[in-house]
């Protein structure tokens, strides 16, 4: 009887940590994928790099996949996985825009009004996935954007 009780308590735990690990995996999966272009910038040189770099203020890390050259199944692929709203648990979406041949979508993960995490994601004519981990707030991502204008 107790273990009827337990059982389901330890799948769900066992289960959590998945929930939100879907866009790891996204990523370390297309990484790995023959024809990408993979660029990771890690802790390490985006510290060294800050006193160069205002921007890089509360950045960890950038990382940025290109598909371009994939195999039109890969892409394919792509496409169908962000059809999927259950694929970004544990993201919230600022911004998804569905046209035609494309979709971009852009993810936060917030923790205590800190931007922990900004995932964008295009498919269509170029199929990119680009993702910046650190401590950002709300006036940095104002202040790169209204940059680029």
């Amino acid at each position: 009887m107790k273990i009827t009780k337990i059982l389901p308590v330890i799948i769900l735990m066992i289960s959590l940590p998945a929930l939100g690990n879907n866009i790891d995996k996204l990523f370390s999966n297309y990484a790995k994928t023959a024809d990408t272009e993979h660029i990771k910038i890690n802790k390490f040189v985006t510290t060294l790099l800050k006193p160069f770099a205002s921007e890089l203020k509360g950045i960890d890390s950038i990382e940025v996949i290109n598909l371009d050259e994939c195999s039109d199944k890969i892409k394919t692929n792509l496409d169908n996985m962000l059809k999927n709203n259950n694929f970004f648990n544990g993201y919230e979406t600022l911004i998804r825009n569905n046209d035609e041949n494309e979709t971009s979508i852009v993810l936060i993960k917030i923790k205590n009004d800190i931007i922990k995490e900004l995932v964008v994601i295009n498919t269509g004519d170029s199929h990119e996935l680009v993702r910046i981990k650190g401590n950002l707030n709300k006036k940095q991502i104002r202040k790169l954007t209204d940059k680029n204008k």
